[in-house]
Formats: C-alpha cells, sequence, structure tokens
C-alpha cells in the first residue's frame, strides 16, 4: 500500500502489516513495561544533592509544554547533539528502543516527543485513540503509524490502557483498503492496564488502540505528567519540528545532564495476568471516539474491578474478543485539523 503526492512532495510506503515500509528488522513489538529509566533520582534522595531531581525535570516538562502547542521532532542524525535534557531523554528512548535495529535511514527515522500534564483536580482522562502522523490521516485519510510508542511516567496519576490487538479497523480507514496482513475487523483478546510510577516506562506496538483512564485515577488531587516519544523508522510526520533552540535558551530550559548520559539501563517489570470475569455490576464503559469524538464505541464493558491496580501497577486483563464497531447515536463536531498531543 503506497501513497504518493507531488503535491506535498511525500511518498509513504507501508507493508501488509501497517508499518512503514522495508524497516524495523529486529524491532521488539510486544508490550513492554520497565522501571528505572534513566531519569533523575527522587528529591528525597541524599544523593540528588547538587544534581537535578525528578522534580526538576517536572518542572522542565510543564515550562516546555506552556511554551510549545505540537508535538517536537528530533532526528536520529541530530541525536548525538541534544539542545536542552528533554531532548536528551528522547534520544535515549530512541536509542534503547532502536538498539537491535540497523535497517533504517538516520535521515528520515526520529523520535516525536510531547508532554502530557494534567493539573490537580482535572481530568486525567485521554479519549482512546490510535498514534499516526495527523496531517497525513487528516489530508489523506492514509494511517502510518510510528513503530512503538512509549509513556515514560513522571508522577503517580491515572493508568494507560492498550487495547492489544486492536489495529485500525476498516470502518475507520475512510474507504482506503486494509493492508493485507491486518484484519479488517480485528478482535482484542488482552487489555493491559499501567499505573504510573515516577521512572516507570511503557514501550509497545504503535499501531495499537489506546487512552487514559481518568476513574481509575488513585490521586486525582495530585498533578499528572508523562514524557511521550513515539519512534519512527523511515518516515518523519508531516508538520513536526525540532525544538528551536532559542526557545529552549530565553526558557530556561535544563542542558543536557550526566544522568541523562549513562547508557539506559531499565529494569524488566512485571506484568500481572487477571481473567476478566463476564458480566458483573461494576461494568466499565470505556467511553466514545473517533474524529468527532463519538464515531465509535467498543463491543464489550470490562468488570471495573478487574482493572484496579495490583501489586506489580502493570495488568494484562484477559477477556472474550472486544472489537471497534461504530457508535449509532453520533452527535459531535469535527475536531480541529491542528496536530493534537495525545498519549
Amino acid at each position: 500500500m503506497a501513497y504518493d503526492s507531488e503535491s506535498d512532495d511525500m511518498f509513504v510506503m507501508l507493508d501488509g502489516e501497517g508499518r512503514i515500509f522495508g524497516c524495523g528488522d529486529g524491532m521488539d513489538y510486544s508490550f513492554r513495561v520497565e522501571d528505572d529509566f534513566p531519569t533523575p533520582p527522587p528529591s528525597t534522595n541524599p544523593a540528588a544533592e547538587d544534581q537535578p531531581t525528578i522534580d526538576d525535570l517536572i518542572r522542565e516538562c510543564l515550562t516546555c509544554d506552556m511554551m510549545t502547542e505540537c508535538t517536537l521532532w528530533l532526528c536520529a542524525k541530530d541525536m548525538e547533539a541534544p539542545i536542552c535534557a528533554l531532548e536528551q531523554l528522547a534520544a535515549a528512548i530512541f536509542k534503547h528502543h532502536t538498539k537491535s535495529c540497523d535497517d533504517f535511514d538516520p535521515k528520515s527515522s526520529g523520535v516525536e516527543w510531547w508532554i502530557q500534564a494534567r493539573d490537580p483536580g482535572t481530568n486525567q482522562g485521554l479519549t482512546l485513540h490510535w498514534d499516526k502522523d495527523e496531517n497525513l490521516r487528516i489530508h489523506h485519510g492514509l494511517y502510518a503509524h510510528p513503530q512503538l510508542s512509549t509513556v515514560t511516567y513522571l508522577t503517580e496519576g491515572a493508568p494507560t490502557v492498550i487495547f492489544d490487538g486492536l489495529t485500525v479497523p476498516a470502518i475507520a480507514r475512510h474507504g482506503n483498503g486494509t493492508p493485507a496482513g491486518l484484519s479488517p475487523s480485528p478482535e482484542c483478546t488482552g487489555v493491559y492496564v499501567s499505573y504510573p510510577k515516577p521512572g516507570k516506562q511503557i514501550a509497545f506496538d504503535g499501531r495499537l488502540l489506546h487512552g487514559v483512564l481518568n476513574d481509575l485515577s488513585p490521586s486525582k488531587d495530585a498533578r499528572r505528567v508523562t514524557f511521550l516519544a513515539n519512534v519512527w523508522l523511515n518516515h518523519t510526520p508531516k508538520g513536526v519540528r525540532r525544538l528551536p533552540l532559542d526557545a529552549a535558551t530565553g526558557f530556561g530550559l535544563m542542558k543536557p545532564t550526566t544522568f541523562l548520559a549513562a547508557k539506559a539501563a531499565p529494569k524488566p517489570r512485571e506484568v500481572t495476568k487477571k481473567i476478566a470475569p463476564i458480566g458483573g455490576n461494576d461494568l466499565f464503559d470505556f467511553g466514545c471516539f473517533g474524529w468527532n469524538g463519538d464515531d465509535f464505541k467498543l463491543t464489550s464493558k470490562l468488570p471495573k474491578s478487574s482493572l484496579s491496580d495490583s501489586e506489580s501497577g502493570t495488568l494484562l486483563v484477559e477477556c472474550s474478543g472486544i472489537r471497534v464497531v461504530e457508535n449509532e447515536q453520533q452527535g459531535g463536531e469535527q475536531k480541529s485539523a491542528k496536530r493534537q498531543r495525545v498519549e
């Protein structure tokens, strides 16, 4: 499947699995959760004296979130010279997840990154969605996904939910064909639920439906801050730009630091498996989603108790097949075409 346009000087070819063609050999697309990703130590750590702490990084994120209105880009060829600590973190994430992959062009590959910050007492949730090249989808109806989507948690808060196997169905492809290797009506039999913890990172296949569940947040009175980074190979999302040097300097963003200079050595973390019972009185509604806000819905609800936290903080809830279907009671208005920052 290919898209070629002379008007915007763009050529995109997808393979049979709906990924960018000709790259990604050696990539691990399975759901992964890791602790101790290279983030600063907590402020209460005695060893943190005279060096940045995670609270400093959170302040950097809040400043960057305030000064930017869209996602940011760091090209693979520029990763040896980051202009601030946040770019350094984005580069560390890209390098960590591509260390077994070398079949990509560094000039067109890189990491798309942004901040997701929710103030105390506000809705921490994020509507279900698929990560994609937003402009390509809006203007041409084509889905180009990142190889991997990652979430690095800097605080606690509402959990991220990922629906394993739920790629974009035919009903959401605007009449474009479904890649040969994908089902036009995909089915999910496992839902990952990740509760935030500072320094924890999750990574998952960039083609999967996901969101944030506000109603399951254990700490709605606290600020929720996450660093989002999507790994792209052989494709630069249209319209994304690097953080301007004068902006980073003018806002006093922290320069690259030693805590991120070290090679990433995160620790794999346990995922607790649960089996969702059928029926019950506490069924959780995942809500509607789509371009107008209410185009689609899921065929099933899961017991809220099965999605609740565990000691591991990360769950795999096994369930009967969940599919995406059209919502027959639509009434939303078309969203702005501005590239939205989502998780």
